[in-house]
């Protein structure tokens, strides 16, 4: 499987499905699935075996040219993938920098996490011989991750588990069974929680007004992050759109008819944040360093990740997203006049800029935006701001630069330097997340970019 829907969008409507469908191609000819492939090495092997194949000796030219065909679409879906992987991992590190900027006052409001799971590892019992008891003990400080405001999986549970004892020990232990499918667990946990429920309400009054086992994803992530917080993160389904549709995470289609589908597609952006997580030392020390002996220890750093889906979901707002700055200090670096020089005047620039052949209106407006941007910008930011897509001023920045290149302003002798600069922004793109595009201040003026 690919992200048909994201690919087709990041090439453009007239020829997106012609690349979408080269790549459904390529995934039956090969028998392999793309964005499988890209997790396991960005799809080089697979690229590797159809640029072979397009040297094959044995295939028609008809063949040869679906092969031809396939290695382009295919370079061009990895482009894609990049992409977006290094702009949502930007955003991710805006989350991390505000994150670390206001550790201390998080902290105090988020630690009963690592509390509660202490504790519970503390308690949690599974053959006790009272088990209704133990259960209620040891998700005791759970707090609003079992109980909030017209939601009671906390207190349903151990009201099954007091009426039930034996089905609830049952059930858990299945829960807990990590050889058995997370959706048949699931399920499992559910339809006996719901046939619970429905005889305590049957067979006492007490329990009239119990219509709800209220054992959703949300309550079953907190047994199972409890019990395996090496594996698993805390979720909710709110706090999670609300963060994915911040950092632009797209989620994968393929799993929607599944009633795990959602916490699946979680896991996956928790992966992605917890490997800048991993890399970002100031932050594991601050972690560290909070936890004392009545908290969880949190090797893994998966609770830690979570709290970061939680800080950007519900400490910061849209605002904070639609305001941040294009680029970071990390990736604020560009070479000084000795280092590169173009050697290309104002007055160079300017014969440029009046030149329809090099500079098209399009090149221009998307010049003038920048300078309205401090004159430096992303291509994703870009986009964000005034609409499009990152692909389209990509395309526009890449062309322009390119014609500049080939006209009188710049002589032979600085092309080589040209092709440099432009190797070293992609591998400081590698690094750091994102191209960012700037213009020369002391090169190109304003005054001709607005007329």
């Amino acid at each position: 499987m690919f992200d048909r829907e994201g690919f087709i969008d990041y090439v453009g409507a007239k020829s997106g499905n012609s690349y979408a469908s080269g790549l459904a191609r390529i995934e039956n000819l090969y028998f392999v699935g793309i964005d499988a492939e890209y997790g396991k090495d960005k799809c080089e092997a697979l690229l590797t075996q159809i640029e072979a194949d397009k040297k094959r000796t044995d295939l028609d030219q008809k063949e040869l040219k679906k092969r031809s065909d396939a290695a382009s679409h295919l370079k061009r879906y990895i482009t894609f993938k990049t992409n977006s992987i290094d702009t949502i991992t930007d955003r991710i590190h805006f989350v991390i920098d505000h994150y670390k900027e206001h550790f201390d006052a998080v902290d105090q409001g988020e630690r009963y996490k690592w509390e509660a799971i202490a504790w519970y590892k503390k308690h949690w019992k599974i053959d006790s011989p009272n088990f209704a008891q133990m259960l209620e003990e040891a998700f005791g400080k759970a707090n609003n991750l079992l109980a909030s405001a017209m939601y009671y999986p906390y207190r349903m549970i151990t009201e099954y588990a007091r009426v039930n004892p034996e089905e609830v020990r049952r059930i858990f232990k299945i829960l807990h069974d990590e050889s058995l499918p997370l959706e048949e667990r699931y399920q499992v946990f559910r339809d006996s929680c719901k046939s619970g429920v429905d005889k305590m309400r049957a067979q006492n009054p007490e329990y009239e007004k119990a219509v709800n086992h209220y054992q959703d994803l949300r309550a079953i992530m907190v047994y199972l992050t409890f019990e395996y917080p090496e594996k698993y993160y805390l979720y909710k389904s709110t706090m999670y759109s609300d963060f994915r549709d911040r950092i632009g995470f797209r989620e994968d289609k393929s799993n929607q008819s599944s009633i795990i589908g959602k916490v699946e597609n979680f896991f996956r952006l928790c992966e992605i944040i917890l490997a800048e997580v991993e890399k970002d030392q100031e932050l594991i020390a601050k972690h560290k360093a909070r936890l004392d002996n009545d908290c969880y220890a949190d090797e893994a750093l998966h609770l830690l990740t979570m709290d970061i889906v939680y800080y950007g979901s519900n400490y910061m707002s849209d605002k904070d997203f639609k305001t941040r700055p294009s680029v970071s200090a990390e990736t604020a670096y560009w070479p000084s006049l000795e280092e590169y020089n173009p050697g290309i005047t104002t007055e160079m620039w300017k014969s440029v800029l009046c030149n329809p052949s090099v500079t098209s209106p399009e090149n221009l407006d998307m010049l003038w935006k920048m300078l309205k941007l401090g004159g430096e910008s992303t291509c994703a930011h870009l986009a964000e701001t005034f609409g499009n897509t990152a692909g389209f001023y990509n395309e526009l920045g890449t062309g322009f630069a390119g014609k500049v290149k080939n006209t009188s302003v710049a002589p032979t002798v600085l092309i080589l330097k040209i092709m440099m600069r432009n190797t070293a922004e992609y591998m400081w793109f590698r690094l750091s997340g994102a191209i960012s595009w700037r213009t020369e201040t002391n090169a190109i003026p304003g005054g001709s970019v607005r007329n």
